[in-house]
C-alpha cells in the first residue's frame, strides 16, 4: 500500500469517498503518479499537475498547480487570493460538476505535457 493509499485510508468517511474515487481516477484513468508532500497527495507526470486537500468543513479541495492557465470554462475553478493554483472545493460527487472537473484535468495534463513548468528563479535573478 503506498502513502497516499494510507493517506486516503486514514481520512474521515465522506472525504475517503471522495478522495478515493479521485485518486483511482487520476492514477488508474489518467496515468498520473502520487505522492505526498506537504502532507497531502499531489499527482504528477513530468511536474505536479494537482491535488487533493482534505478540508474540516466536509469534503476535498481539488487543486490545479497550474490552474490560472486552463480555460475553466465551467467556470467551477476559484483564484481564492493564490498566484496560481485554482481549486473547487468538492463536497459530493455530482455528474455535472464531475463533467466540468474532467474537462479541467484532461486540460491540465495537456498543459503538463506540451508546456514545461518554468524553472523558479533566484531571488538575485529578478
Amino acid at each position: 500500500m503506498s502513502s497516499v493509499e494510507q493517506f486516503i485510508l486514514d481520512l474521515p468517511a465522506k472525504e475517503r469517498k471522495l478522495a478515493e474515487y479521485f485518486h483511482h481516477l487520476l492514477v488508474d484513468d489518467y496515468g498520473l503518479k502520487s505522492k505526498i508532500a506537504y502532507r497531502i497527495p499531489f499527482y504528477y507526470s513530468n511536474s505536479r499537475i494537482c491535488y487533493l486537500n482534505p478540508i474540516k468543513e466536509g469534503g476535498i479541495d481539488f487543486a490545479f498547480m497550474r490552474g490560472i492557465y486552463l480555460s475553466n470554462s465551467d467556470l467551477i475553478l476559484e483564484q481564492r487570493d493564490r498566484k496560481q493554483i485554482c481549486s473547487v472545493i468538492i463536497t459530493e460527487l455530482k455528474t455535472p460538476l464531475l463533467n466540468a472537473l474532467n474537462e479541467c484535468i484532461l486540460e491540465a495534463i495537456l498543459l503538463d505535457e506540451t508546456v514545461p513548468k518554468e524553472p523558479k528563479r533566484k531571488k538575485n535573478d529578478a
